[in-house]
């Protein structure tokens, strides 16, 4: 079993985040940004790699992926570790197209659209039916 430590609810951070988009972006974007502010309770619909910080006038929540994380100061608080096992499936969709279904900690996610509006879909319900008859 794999885990990583996020700062837990009310601990003051200061966190560095890798913008990957900053080349892309017109004009072009900082390579690396600072965000410092509490961490605040998460948005039921992040993965468990995410959390949530206070954020500024342009932004009063920012959402911290792990993955984009160069370094994280934390000023006051606490971590905590979060289970990182995920299961990963490939589902065909019923007109050729690929999807990602993932099972993890927060439940169940698909890229595909029906998930993105409706937060489930017949993927996972289809999925979730041939692992509970196994």
């Amino acid at each position: 079993m794999s885990t990583i430590e996020i700062p837990a609810v009310d601990s003051e951070v200061t966190v560095e985040w890798i913008n990957a988009l900053s080349k892309s972006q017109i004009p072009p974007g900082p390579e690396v940004s600072v965000f410092k502010g509490k961490v605040v309770k998460p948005y039921k619909w992040l993965s468990d790699r995410e959390f949530c910080i206070t954020g500024d006038n342009q932004m009063s929540v920012r959402v911290i992926n792990m993955k984009s994380v160069r370094s994280i100061v934390l000023h006051s608080g606490s971590t905590q570790k979060i289970n990182t096992d995920a299961k990963v499936f490939t589902v065909n969709g019923s007109k050729g197209d690929v999807y990602t279904v993932t099972s993890n900690s927060q439940g169940w996610t698909c890229t595909c659209k029906g998930f993105e509006f409706r937060k489930t879909c017949k993927h996972i319900a289809e999925l979730g039916k041939q692992i509970t008859t196994k």
